[in-house]
């Protein structure tokens, strides 16, 4: 069993992560120009990737009881999280073309 004390959850930035690719793939959708589309590729690709892998460390570091526990949490928490930020993502970039 693991000796140390549990970390408390930081939602605000557990919840700062996971939206920070929408929001970001959302501003360069509006910006309706062709220079931002390498951001929204990046964005989507490559933020719903650090996003999803960040939050379920945040949750493995949070509900861990042991190493093995911890890593299979990380592993599963950041797989799910990765789809749904990339589903966000998606949602964000549809959001901004039904404001144009």
């Amino acid at each position: 069993m693991n000796s140390e004390p549990k970390t408390q959850l930081n939602w605000k930035l557990f919840l700062g992560l996971l939206l920070a690719p929408a929001v970001l793939t959302f501003a360069a959708a509006s910006m309706h120009n062709e220079a931002a589309i390498g951001t929204m590729l990046v964005s989507t690709f490559g933020g719903s990737a650090v996003a999803g892998i960040s939050c379920g460390i945040i949750l493995a570091r949070r509900y861990g009881e042991s190493l093995s526990n911890s890593v299979l949490i990380a592993l599963g928490a950041g797989f799910l999280l990765t789809a749904v930020s990339f589903g966000l993502c998606c949602g964000g970039c549809i959001a901004a073309e039904q404001l144009r």
